[in-house]
């Protein structure tokens, strides 16, 4: 069974199309990287894969659930980390990932938070508030989500990552962290759908290259 299915889609803003009829399936150990220009509907198609925006026609399928039928129980099968960092300014890093486990239904203890950071090569940030956090630190803190899923074994639960431009603002070092966190996610079971303007180091990985509204 595929993670995901998208039959058709269109979808776009105020009654514009930004992106049309769009369908391919994504499976198990499967990483795609959606290229184009800015405009080309990259950020538009993660909305819509996440539940954050209805699309316009077309159907999309998490699992054996479709979005437009259940987007509850069918975004619970995502974990979406956009542009904006989503954290909390005035707790500490520890503390928002664990409020973000929590939301989740997620029990870690001490040492599952701590290995999440450790993976991300963050943990001496784990007790300072978000708010004096530099933007590439931020950004892997957001990234904890995905390693806490992977260190707790929840990879069935939550099969698809769902990634915008996730290593704006990360160095080399990070970058590379990073891929093989998305490596040991494919490894488990799990797929992984990311824009960049980067090379990320992913591989092997697909490519779907978006051009407003046409795959090119």
């Amino acid at each position: 069974m595929p993670i995901l299915t998208i039959r058709d889609l269109s979808a776009g803003y105020g009654g514009i199309p930004v992106i049309t009829k769009q369908s391919f399936e994504i499976f198990a150990g499967m990483t795609l990287i959606l290229e184009g220009m800015n405009g080309s509907g990259k950020t538009t198609l993660l909305r819509c894969l996440a539940g954050l925006l209805p699309p316009m026609s077309g159907q999309i399928i998490i699992g054996n659930i479709p979005l437009e039928k259940d987007r509850v129980h069918a975004a619970r099968k995502t974990a979406y980390i956009g542009h904006r960092d989503g954290l909390a300014a005035e707790l500490t890093a520890r503390e928002a990932l664990g409020l973000w486990a929590a939301s989740r239904g997620f029990c870690p203890d001490i040492q599952d938070i701590r290995d999440s950071f450790s993976t991300l090569g963050i943990t001496q940030v784990m007790d300072q508030p978000v708010r004096t956090l530099s933007q590439g630190q931020k950004r892997r803190v957001g990234m904890t989500r995905l390693a806490l899923i992977t260190r707790l074994g929840r990879t069935q639960e939550t099969p698809l990552w769902l990634l915008d431009e996730p290593t704006t603002a990360m160095d080399s070092t990070a970058t590379a962290k990073f891929a093989a966190l998305i490596k040991a996610h494919t490894k488990a079971g799990g797929a992984a759908v990311l824009t960049s303007h980067h090379d990320t180091g992913i591989k092997p990985a697909e490519t779907l290259v978006l051009s407003g509204g046409q795959v090119s």
